[in-house]
């Protein structure tokens, strides 16, 4: 269960995040693509974060590519990113200090049906490694209802990869079916989404002072194991300015968790962090400050010490490119 939940999170948020660009460039975009009948933007996602802690050091920055397809009845959304990830000093004996993580997503609709493609790879050797090191998973929904302010999806995906369930013969199981539920409610006071095992919200969505938060389950453990962020925003524009929703400013708190899979031993990875921050947001790019006031490093679930408290910085940017 344990493997399946890290599993699940992992698609949910790479999800997650990519709608959130692609909703923000659709929004910039929505004029124009009022007057076509059909649109493409390609997408240009590119980032950087940096970690400064008492005993460690941090980089990462990330590249990719995407693009955003809609006509009547048809939305189609694909994205590759890459992200290298360099430890500057060595977290344990044998934990090797760099990492690359390669994603690649796809979200289409076809009227009421819903498609779903992930491949992902977190490790040391993102090739190298099997099922330990490599999860797939592709999903078919029905949008059972749609409605102006609800939205339920039900349906099938199939994943591929080491869930953490082993066969009698003690090897894990390669394949497990899984079900996609996907819920979406739009009121004027709340905008709430659900997919297993995430769920995201915005209090007063419409307001320029705002609450916005999601919370994802990495394991059935402990109650540690929670992953979240909550951020009080303030929106720069109002509802009926010309600029609309492009631009706010917020403080929060998150826990984020950095995890890797060792090729040569499948041995899990992990860092994780929790902070408090400042963001801001301007929709084609994010900037985003923190105090990291706990971190704990993690091997196969057990706790490996802490390489302290520290700061972090990090910038996400995308540059829309229209058809």
């Amino acid at each position: 269960m344990n493997g399946r939940a890290k599993f699940f999170c992992r698609i949910v948020f790479s999800t997650l995040f990519f709608c959130i660009i692609a909703a923000n460039v659709s929004g910039q975009e929505a004029d124009e693509q009022a007057e076509n009948e059909s649109s493409l933007i390609f997408l240009m996602p590119a980032g950087y974060e940096f970690i400064s802690l008492e005993r460690q050091t941090m980089h990462a920055p990330s590249a990719g590519f995407g693009f955003i397809s809609a006509q009547t009845g048809r939305r189609f959304l694909g994205m590759v990113t890459y992200r290298h990830v360099f430890f500057q000093e060595a977290a344990h004996l044998g934990i090797p200090q760099r990492f690359h993580q390669i994603n690649a997503i796809f979200d289409g609709s076809i009227n009421r049906h819903r498609l779903m493609f992930f491949l992902g790879s977190s490790s040391d050797e993102p090739i190298v490694g099997g099922f330990s090191v490599i999860q797939a998973m592709a999903g078919w929904g029905y949008e059972v209802v749609n409605r102006p302010h609800t939205s339920l999806t039900l349906g099938v995906t199939l994943g591929i990869g080491d869930f953490g369930i082993a066969l009698p013969s003690g090897d894990p199981l390669p394949v497990l079916p899984l079900p996609l539920i996907r819920l979406n409610v739009e009121t004027q006071w709340l905008a709430l989404s659900f997919t297993v095992p995430t769920l995201g919200f915005t209090i007063a969505p419409q307001q320029r002072v705002r609450l916005a938060g999601n919370i994802q389950l990495v394991s059935f453990r402990s109650i540690s194991d929670i992953i979240f962020e909550c951020t009080l925003w303030y929106r720069l524009f109002g509802a009926d300015h010309r600029m609309g929703d492009f631009a706010g400013i917020g403080v929060g708190v998150r826990s984020a968790s950095s995890s890797f899979t060792i090729s040569h031993d499948a041995t899990r990875f992990e860092m994780r962090q929790t902070s408090v921050f400042a963001v801001a947001d301007f929709s084609i790019a994010r900037i985003r400050g923190g105090w990291i006031f706990d971190s704990r490093y993690r091997l196969d679930r057990r706790d490996a010490g802490s390489p302290g408290r520290g700061w972090y910085v990090s910038l996400q940017g995308n540059i829309p490119i229209a058809r």
